[in-house]
């Protein structure tokens, strides 16, 4: 496991609006921060709730927890779209990864946003 969160993607949370559901995100491209909101379907909304109400340290107060992709994924079966992603956890000095459930259109869309090379694609989903 990597020590730094540096590079990795921070998944901020999920918001539904009307019959519309996105994700948010936070990453760094060129040294600049952004934070990003995309579409996604029901069923992530609620895996990226239950990601970001994990709270798996104990007795360290009431500081807020953060949650990075790792990078880290695995199909969970070869033709359906479900999937597992390593999530690094973390509350002030304590991190440890876990693997939660979520589609591999959601990882798909993630790897995409580490690959983007263009400010003005970031610039779209900007919050």
């Amino acid at each position: 496991m990597r020590d730094s969160n540096e590079g990795m993607i921070e998944i901020v949370g999920s918001q539904k609006n009307d019959s519309s559901y996105f994700s948010i995100i936070r990453l760094v491209w060129n040294s600049k921060d952004y934070t990003l909101k995309f579409g996604i379907v029901e069923e992530d909304y609620l895996n990226i709730k239950n990601i970001i109400s994990f709270r798996p340290f104990e007795n360290t107060g009431f500081s807020a927890y953060s949650y990075f992709f790792s990078g880290s994924y695995q199909k969970d079966h070869p033709t359906k779209g479900d999937s597992t992603m390593s999530v690094k956890v973390e509350q002030q000095n304590k991190s440890k990864q876990y693997y939660f459930k979520i589609s591999t259109g959601y990882i798909a869309n993630l790897i995409w946003f580490k690959q983007v090379d263009d400010q003005a694609i970031l610039e779209q989903f900007k919050v």
